[in-house]
């Protein structure tokens, strides 16, 4: 074992088993159950979860979350659920999910995190929850005490913390970490969600391997509003945190969404060293904070502040070194990285301490010729999102498959110990850029090699083929967005076909309140001039109403949604 796990098994008193247990020998724990077990065993009053206390959720040390997961076990037993079947977990961030996650697990049956009910509307969500549950074929839904509204979701009992009985024996933690431990639903942003399938090896790799790379300790604490539905919340808090043996502080990712200063406000309330988002949300946070307002903030404890899950900006990194290192953040903290559901959560990281690093390359020979060259002058900025992690390895291809020399532009390939088992459904398998092949997973992501470094460009997906060249979709978002009257995150850039031209031509929806037609046209043609500046070929300038564009909850821009909705005459140009 490596010093870091060293230093947290002694801390929590866990076990190594034996050489030639596991795939590797050096993840202390046979499953997640297991890793629980332990936990609850050898530091009980240690805090495992944390939580605000608006939200009613009571604090579990780890010995407490090992009791509420049983009691969990037992409701889903007593449910008569066979082995092995998916239950569908619609549940916000908060004790009812850590105890349901694990529960589900003891009881032999595979979580399937699912998006929670955020409003009074019932109709799109239980549509949702529908066709979720029938897609992965889910026997039993958990949902909150208070939205029991019905108690079949197609064939499924509906569930709640409510029938929970008041004690549980204790039980056996279970030692198959071959078998399935988690259905995750990707984000779907460029299509259909898909359920990715990874065994409890798979989740106890990565997060061992976390740890490992970061270097996390007992004596940290995480914070994340992230949802525990999507892989960087659970893979990378819940599970990685219990795997440290740390503590982590659990906000609801819906009080984020409206009033996002509370993230960087318990950041420093409750002194946490360890958090994570996406780029869009780090550069809201650093555009709302008042370093010196009347409640200053001190960043200062954040050793370890992970940015991923999408293309990483340099605008979002220059607006967390001019808002948010004035109130303490430390440059060298931010750990940006790249991953994906497929294979857990990360594939590489950023070394801790070293900070954010991108390189400016030539825009002309990377759209035209794939080369990733140094500009002399101005250019495309591109960040560097670290380098993979144990065990891991990352090739970057051409179309025929064929590995490329460093600096050349390709897919993304990855191979490693906790690589996805597949979609739920033949179908999911065989269809677009993702998926996994002769033991390689192909990402659909773009990107280059340099120095070791992963640098990802952007997703084929979305890549805007005009005239012979491939363009970003950030490349255009990001030049608007330095526009007064633009912010970050409500301006899409898509294509469209071009009879005239006989190629694709870039449109940009762009949010704005503008009424006046005169202002518009002056609009529009400061966005026009601002492109132009930068060699950027635009069709069509498309103004949407406020608050038309929205992120998925992760923070994700749903590209493919809005170009969905322009070519089906939702938008109209001007």
């Amino acid at each position: 074992m490596t010093s870091q796990l060293k230093l947290a098994t002694k801390a929590a008193g866990v076990r190594p088993v034996a050489a030639g247990a596991r795939p590797w020998d050096d993840v202390p724990w046979r499953s997640l159950g297991e890793l629980l077990c332990e936990r609850a065993q050898t530091c009980p009053e240690h805090p495992f979860t944390r939580f605000d206390p608006q939200t009613g959720d009571a604090d579990l040390g780890y010995g407490q979350a090992w009791a509420l997961a049983c009691r969990w076990a037992e409701l889903f037993e007593a449910a008569d659920i066979p082995p092995g079947k998916p239950a569908l977990l619609a549940l916000p961030n908060g004790a009812d999910f850590v105890g349901a996650f694990f529960g589900a697990l003891l009881a032999g049956l595979v979580p399937a995190p699912t998006i929670p009910r955020r409003s009074a509307r019932t109709v799109g969500f239980l549509s949702m929850l529908s066709e979720r549950t029938d897609r992965v074929d889910a026997r039993v839904v958990v949902l909150p005490s208070d939205q029991q509204e019905q108690a079949l979701i197609g064939r499924a009992p509906v569930v709640t913390a409510a029938s929970l009985p008041g004690t549980a024996r204790d039980r056996s933690p279970g030692t198959r970490g071959d078998l399935l431990g988690l259905l995750q639903f990707t984000s779907g942003t460029s299509g259909r969600s898909k359920a990715v399938q990874l065994s409890q090896d798979a989740l106890l790799f990565q997060g061992a391997a976390i740890t490992r790379s970061l270097g996390v300790r007992p004596d940290d604490l995480g914070l994340s509003w992230l949802p525990l539905y999507h892989d960087m919340g659970l893979l990378g808090f819940l599970i990685t945190s219990a795997a440290a043996g740390c503590s982590v502080y659990l906000l609801r990712t819906e009080a984020f969404i409206s009033r996002p200063t509370i993230w960087m406000e318990a950041v420093s309330r409750e002194r946490a060293t360890i958090t994570s988002a996406p780029p869009s949300a780090y550069a809201l946070a650093a555009r709302l904070v008042r370093p010196n307002g009347k409640r200053p903030l001190d960043l200062s404890s954040l050793r370890i502040a992970i940015m991923g899950a999408e293309r990483i900006t340099r605008g979002a990194l220059e607006a967390v070194r001019n808002n948010l290192v004035p109130a303490g953040f430390s440059w060298g903290a931010l750990v940006p990285a790249y991953g994906m559901a497929e294979v857990g959560v990360a594939v590489t990281m950023t070394p801790p301490g070293r900070g954010a690093a991108w390189e400016t390359v030539d825009p002309v020979r990377l759209q035209r010729d794939g080369e990733a060259r140094l500009a002399d002058g101005e250019g495309q900025d591109v960040t560097g999102c670290g380098f993979p992690l144990e065990r891991t390895e990352v090739r970057i291809v051409d179309d025929q498959g064929h590995q490329l020399p460093e600096r050349r532009v390709g897919q993304v390939l990855v191979r490693c110990p906790s690589l996805m088992r597949g979609y739920i459904g033949a179908a999911a398998n065989n269809h677009g850029h993702v998926g996994v092949r002769d033991g390689w997973l192909h990402t659909g992501d773009q990107g280059y090699i340099s120095a070791g470094e992963l640098y990802v460009t952007g997703r084929i997906h979305d890549l805007l083929n005009v005239g012979g060249n491939k363009y970003m979709p950030e490349e255009f978002e990001e030049v608007a967005q330095t526009l007064e009257g633009v912010r970050a995150g409500r301006v899409v850039a898509v294509a469209r076909e071009n009879e005239t031209v006989g190629t694709e031509s870039v449109v940009l929806l762009v949010e704005t309140a503008l009424a006046d037609a005169d202002a518009r046209r002056q609009f529009a043609l400061n966005i026009r001039q601002a492109l132009s500046r930068r060699s950027l070929p635009i069709g069509d300038v498309v103004f949407v109403p406020p608050k038309t564009i929205q992120l998925t909850p992760n923070g994700k821009l749903p590209r493919a949604q809005y170009k969905a909705r322009l070519l089906a005459g939702e938008f109209t140009v001007g």
